[in-house]
């Protein structure tokens, strides 16, 4: 998915940064104490997650495919003096560097924009440790109105649970699990368009 600089500067709206804050909460209900954890954010934006996230973990790395996202990231962390985010290359995971190197890999609103959900999850699946945990947030099934007003966008209209669930025991993960951790209203040109997320976990054997 492409962003401007300009789309990523204005990224941070109110709704989205009260999304996030209550994300991180959900989040955090999910792994209890992260001290001495490392973490990866998949897809991480402006870093709306990951600042909320980070007083708690040793160290978060974040990869994102838009360069205009990881330039917003990397200016916030720098004018924030945050030392314990690290951004990083996406066609690095490809690589023997990061297997078997997180606690926890997280990812919110992504997995919908992706079209090879299969071959996502089996990138994700072996960089995290034994009894690592990956927590997916996305969006729930719904009618195709969310993104009406996104230009360009190609992805899903949401997933059914129960599929998306299927697939992450397919890459190798376990104790899949999966709760409703937001509800929301996106307002668009002509509507309000009701929307929910789903938290999903899956335990690395």
């Amino acid at each position: 998915m492409y962003f401007s600089d300009e789309k990523a500067a204005g990224w941070d709206t109110p709704e989205r940064t009260r999304r996030a804050a209550a994300l991180v909460e959900e989040i955090r209900r999910e792994i209890g104490d992260a001290r001495g954890k490392t973490a990866l954010e998949i897809g991480s934006g402006t870093g709306l997650l990951t600042f909320g996230l980070c007083p708690y973990f040793m160290e978060i790395c974040t990869a994102d495919t838009a360069a205009a996202m990881q330039k917003a990231l990397g200016e916030k962390l720098a004018g924030a003096g945050i030392k314990n985010v690290r951004p990083i290359e996406v066609k690095d995971l490809e690589g023997e560097a990061y297997r078997g190197k997180f606690d926890l890999i997280y990812s919110s609103m992504v997995f919908h924009h992706i079209r090879d959900i299969a071959g996502e999850l089996a990138l994700v699946a072996p960089l995290l440790k034994k009894g690592g945990t990956f927590l997916l947030i996305d969006l729930d099934a719904e009618d195709g109105r969310f993104h009406r007003e996104d230009k360009g966008f190609d992805g899903y209209n949401g997933f059914d649970r129960a599929w998306m669930a299927a697939e992450l025991e397919r890459a190798g993960l376990r104790e899949v699990s999966v709760r409703t951790a937001f509800t929301g209203v996106k307002r668009l040109t002509d509507e309000d368009v009701p929307y929910s997320l789903f938290l999903m976990r899956g335990e690395k054997p």
